[in-house]
């Protein structure tokens, strides 16, 4: 089967009335074709993960607030039950299968919230789920959490600055200056 597809893409792409945009979707074709996770159902990533393919799904799509140690309000993706603990997945769509630091402190927050509404232990880990737009490839991702002291300490320190109590420093990585929304206005920019 995938022989013939294959040699299908290739006509395609030799063809002189072939244009860029068809030999593209024949080649995304070929991947759902050939390629298991593209293949397979929705999140079938997470049946990848050891932890994950025995855990059951206890929440979905759910918000979750606290008052203290600061106000928060979450909505996690995905809560699972591994029999010890409740482990949080993040669902991500992305063209580029990469993990942001933002990603981690929103699992941690989520992660802070779920601790004081639930009696389970939670995970200090968590998984990102990234799925790929057009192609729909699923890469399962672990990532430890930031320990909830720290998330306290970041949460205050946020409220500081939105009150205008302690000045902005330049960001370890000049990466994030570029993807920030107040770049424009911000006075750390050379």
């Amino acid at each position: 089967m995938i022989s013939l597809l294959l040699r299908s893409i290739i006509r395609r792409l030799c063809s002189a009335s072939s244009s860029l945009s068809g030999a593209i979707w024949t080649c995304i074709e070929y991947l759902r074709w050939s390629v298991p996770a593209v293949r397979s159902g929705p999140y079938d990533a997470l049946r990848s993960s050891s932890e994950l393919a025995e855990s059951e799904l206890v929440f979905a799509e759910r918000s979750f607030s606290i008052r203290r140690p600061f106000q928060l309000a979450v909505r996690v993706d995905r809560v699972y039950d591994n029999g010890k603990n409740l482990v949080l997945v993040e669902l991500k769509t992305r063209r580029t299968p990469r993990v942001y630091s933002s990603d981690v402190i929103e699992l941690s927050a989520q992660c802070v919230a779920l601790r004081q509404n639930s009696t389970r232990d939670v995970a200090g880990h968590a998984y990102v789920l990234l799925v790929h737009p057009l192609l729909k490839t699923q890469t399962l991702y672990r990532v430890e959490l930031i320990p909830e002291h720290l998330i306290v300490l970041m949460a205050r320190r946020r409220r500081l600055l939105l009150a205008g109590a302690v000045k902005p420093a330049r960001a370890i990585d000049p990466a994030n200056c570029i993807r920030c929304e107040y770049r424009n206005e911000c006075h750390m920019r050379k």
